[in-house]
């Protein structure tokens, strides 16, 4: 699409006749989420950690937002995008309303490592201002 947007504005006032001014500006979506990632760190087998995501409402209108995970399929072994190692608790799965210019928590979030290993999935923003805003969730599982 288009990343360049360029207007001219001609103004013809009582004080000014024909006078013209050009306008360009640099088109870019918009982040509804303050931290691009989330990462876990290490975090012992059989415990679990959780963390909020800071939700940004950069617009003037209220946005709506929900936390998801891709659809999974569990009986798949190895599917980087349903690691089994992140979830959502029932309340982090509602709709969540950020007023405009506002930042808000939502989550939390959960990693509950089960095995020694690295963790890698995405967690999607779905949202009313970007659709859907992917963020990598990233984590390690070990022992002390």
């Amino acid at each position: 699409g288009q990343t360049h947007m360029e207007a001219t504005v001609l103004f013809d006032t009582n004080i000014v006749r024909g006078a013209t001014l050009t306008v360009r500006a640099l088109l870019t979506k918009p982040s509804v989420v303050r931290n691009p990632t989330l990462n876990f760190d290490l975090t012992q087998v059989g415990t679990l950690v959780s963390q909020m995501l800071i939700v940004h409402n950069p617009s003037d209108a209220p946005l709506a937002v929900q936390l998801v995970f891709p659809l999974c399929d569990s009986m798949l072994e190895t599917n980087s995008t349903c690691d089994l190692g992140f979830k959502l608790v029932p309340e982090a799965q509602q709709v969540f309303f950020v007023m405009p210019h506002s930042d808000l928590p939502v989550g939390p979030v959960i990693f509950e490592p089960q095995q020694h290993a690295m963790y890698n999935s995405t967690l999607y923003v779905r949202n009313n201002l970007t659709a859907l805003q992917p963020v990598p969730l990233s984590g390690a599982g070990g022992s002390s």
